[in-house]
């Protein structure tokens, strides 16, 4: 895959807003994607990267709504990187 760049998590969210998405929508899988980042730290994102994060969030004591909420937006910026 590539690295999370701020460039490329504003492309993000205007696509999410080209897609019209709610405003709470958009917010959740921002934040999501940067707190990713975050994990990541300026290392390329793969699949056993993206796998490991997965792991932590089930791990922690989040709750469930909430680490659905944070998958839902790794798909969806993976589905988007995809398409482009």
């Amino acid at each position: 895959m590539s690295e999370i760049s701020q460039e490329r998590i504003y492309a993000f969210e205007q696509q999410l807003h080209l897609e019209e998405k709610s405003r709470s929508t958009v917010e959740k899988y921002v934040l999501a994607i940067r707190r990713l980042a975050e994990y990541l730290e300026g290392e390329e994102l793969s699949k056993q990267r993206l796998l490991q994060y997965r792991e932590k969030l089930l791990g922690t004591k989040k709750r469930r709504q909430s680490m659905a909420s944070s998958l839902q937006s790794m798909r969806f910026w993976i589905f988007a990187a995809a398409v482009k």
